[in-house]
C-alpha cells in the first residue's frame, strides 16, 4: 500500500512537469514583425543598379533597365494566351502589378524578392518588351513604360533608354539589309550627339545600306568628316570590333549587324538570342518564349518566398535585428524553463527520498 502511494506521488509530480512544459510551449509564439507587414503601394521603388547609366548592350550582357510603378499602361503587355504560365500567378499582367509589394520593393525582406531576384525580372521584361517592340516595328512597348512616381526625370531617362536599344538593333538589321525603311536609319541619327559633323540624311542612309564596314571611310572620302575624327567615327560605327575600344553600344550594334547579316544568333545566348531571333523571322511567337521564362522565374521565385520565413539572408536589416532579438529571447526562456524544471525535479526528488525515509521510519515502528 504504501509503495502504491509512493508512485502515485511520483506521478503526480510528473504530471506536474509535463502540465508546466506543455504550458511553456503554448504560450511561446513569434510575434508578426510590424516591419514585415507590408503595405501595397507605400514602399518606394529603387532603380536596379545602373539603370540610369548608358545602357549596356555588348555581347550577351543583359540591359538593366527600370520599369517604373506600374500604374501606367499593362494591358499592352499581356498575352498570356499565346505562352504557358508557370503558376497562376504567373502572367505578365499579373508580374506587372505586384511590382513594388512582391519585387522591386524598396527594402527587401523574407517576404519580398531578393534585389538578386527583382534584378532578374527586371531584366526578363525589359528583354520581353523590346522583342514585341522591335517585331511590331512600332516602339509602342518602350513607350508603355510607366512613371516612376514622384521621380519623373528617372522615369524618362528608362524610357529612353529602352528606345535607344530598340534604334540600335533596328539599325543594324537595316545596315545588314534585313530592314528596307529608310525610316529606321532616320531615326537612329537622332541618336547622334549635339556637335556631331552634319550628315545629310539621304546621303548616311544610303552609305549605310551598304553595310556597317564603309561608312566612315565614306564620311571621309565625301568630306563629311576630316581624317582626325575618323577614329571617333569607328568608335561608333565600328568597321571592325577593336575599332568599339570596348564600348558597350558599339559593341552591340556590331554584334547584331553580324548576326543579323549572317541569319546566326549564336554569338548570342538566353533573352537577347530570343530577340535576335525574332527579330529575322519577325516572330512575336519567339518573344513569348521570353515571357514564359519570366513566368517560370517568377514562380519559382514565389516558391522561395514561401520557403524563406526564417531565411535570415533574405531578411532586411530591421527583420534580422528582430529575428535574432527574438531568438535570443527565446534562447533565455528555454534556458530558464530548462532551469526550473532542474530545480522542480530536485525538489521532486528530496521530497520522495524524506517521504521514503519517513515511510521506512514507520515501518520500523
Amino acid at each position: 500500500m504504501k509503495k502504491k502511494g509512493i508512485i502515485i506521488i511520483v506521478g503526480i509530480f510528473i504530471l506536474i512537469l509535463v502540465l508546466r512544459y506543455i504550458e511553456q510551449k503554448s504560450t511561446e509564439s513569434i510575434p508578426v514583425s510590424k516591419i514585415s507587414q507590408q503595405k501595397k503601394g507605400s514602399i518606394g521603388v529603387p532603380l536596379p543598379k545602373g539603370a540610369t547609366e548608358e545602357m549596356s548592350l555588348a555581347k550577351d550582357v543583359d540591359v538593366d533597365i527600370d520599369i517604373g510603378d506600374i500604374s501606367g499602361n499593362i494591358s499592352v503587355l499581356a498575352a498570356d494566351g499565346n505562352y504557358k504560365l508557370a503558376c497562376e500567378q504567373g502572367s505578365i499582367e499579373n508580374i506587372m502589378a505586384e511590382r513594388g509589394s512582391m519585387w522591386g520593393v524598396d527594402k527587401p525582406s523574407r517576404r519580398t524578392f531578393t534585389d538578386k531576384e527583382s534584378f532578374q525580372i527586371y531584366t526578363l521584361l525589359t528583354d520581353y518588351m523590346l522583342c514585341r517592340s522591335l517585331v511590331s516595328g512600332e516602339n509602342i512597348y518602350c513607350k508603355s513604360l510607366p512613371k516612376i512616381q514622384g521621380n519623373a526625370e528617372k522615369a524618362d531617362v528608362l524610357i529612353e533608354d529602352c528606345e535607344r536599344f530598340c534604334k540600335v538593333i533596328d539599325f543594324a538589321g537595316y545596315v545588314a539589309g534585313r530592314r528596307k525603311d529608310e525610316k529606321i536609319c532616320r531615326r537612329f541619327m537622332t541618336l547622334w550627339p549635339e556637335g556631331a559633323p552634319h550628315v545629310p540624311e539621304d546621303v548616311f542612309c544610303e552609305e549605310a545600306a551598304r553595310g556597317l564596314e564603309g561608312i566612315c571611310s565614306a564620311g571621309v572620302e565625301h568630306k563629311y568628316l576630316s581624317p582626325s575624327m575618323k577614329k571617333e567615327c569607328l568608335s561608333n560605327l565600328p568597321a571592325k570590333l577593336s575599332d568599339c575600344n570596348n564600348r558597350d553600344t558599339c559593341v552591340a550594334l556590331y554584334n547584331f549587324y553580324h548576326a543579323f547579316k549572317k541569319q546566326n544568333c549564336l554569338r548570342f545566348s538566353g533573352s537577347k538570342r530570343d530577340i535576335c531571333r525574332a527579330y529575322l523571322k519577325k516572330s512575336q511567337d519567339i518573344c513569348f518564349q521570353i515571357a514564359a521564362r519570366i513566368s517560370k522565374d517568377y514562380c519559382r521565385f514565389l516558391t522561395n518566398v514561401d520557403k524563406a520565413e526564417n531565411d535570415i539572408t533574405r531578411m532586411s536589416e530591421e527583420e534580422r535585428k528582430e529575428y535574432l532579438a527574438e531568438q535570443k529571447r527565446k534562447k533565455m526562456e528555454e534556458e530558464k524553463f530548462k532551469k526550473e524544471q532542474q530545480e522542480l525535479m530536485e525538489k521532486i526528488n528530496k521530497d520522495v527520498r524524506k517521504f521514503l525515509k519517513e515511510s521506512e521510519y514507520e515501518e520500523e515502528k
